[in-house]
């Protein structure tokens, strides 16, 4: 069954549970997330990274346009216009991101591309992310699977429209270069 990396990404991410994230994330101390003032604020640098959390990614209201199609693509500029430019001004630059894995694609039992959430997959959350709660990372080198535990990856991040068959998908991307914690590239 061929199923589109939109839909993929909303059905897993509605069977996360709320209750077992707010276990892992009790007082706050394993929260991978800048806070709303943070949000607020110009983003901290870690190793030349720039640090980027979801209440960042997600700090703006999102409507994905309609179907144009199979094949077409919908209106850029309506897409691009939702998009602030102090977002649209972290595209191309290098920057860490921490979140929960969904594996999309592997090769030799390597995950190679995956959706980066803030949630985590666990059954109960009803939660339907919008499109800027969401980053599709491509791992050149490939990693195990890991969905239990946040993971920071560093790479470079790429803000604008992902299609896939006429879909937007996403509206960032993102490249590792590597990940942290390091025992998964061990």
């Amino acid at each position: 069954m061929n199923r589109s990396v939109t839909e993929c990404v909303c059905r897993l991410v509605r069977t996360l549970g709320a209750g077992l994230l707010a276990a892992l994330m009790g007082s706050g101390a394993l929260s991978p997330w800048a806070t709303a003032a943070e949000s607020s604020t110009p983003p901290e640098l870690i190793e030349g990274y720039l640090k980027l959390g979801f209440s960042r990614l997600a700090s703006f209201p999102f409507t994905p346009p309609p179907f144009a199609g199979e094949g077409r693509r919908a209106d850029l500029a309506a897409i691009e216009d939702q998009i602030p430019p102090a977002v649209k001004a972290w595209s191309g630059r290098k920057a860490a991101v921490t979140g929960y894995m969904l594996p999309l694609k592997s090769k030799r039992g390597l995950v190679t591309e995956l959706v980066l959430t803030q949630y985590t997959v666990a059954k109960g959350n009803t939660n339907d992310p919008t499109i800027n709660e969401w980053i599709i990372v491509k791992v050149p080198a490939g990693l195990p699977a890991q969905t239990l535990l946040p993971i920071t990856f560093f790479g470079v991040l790429k803000v604008g429209a992902v299609f896939e068959r006429g879909y937007l998908v996403a509206i960032y991307e993102f490249t590792a270069e590597r990940v942290s914690p390091q025992y998964l590239l061990e």
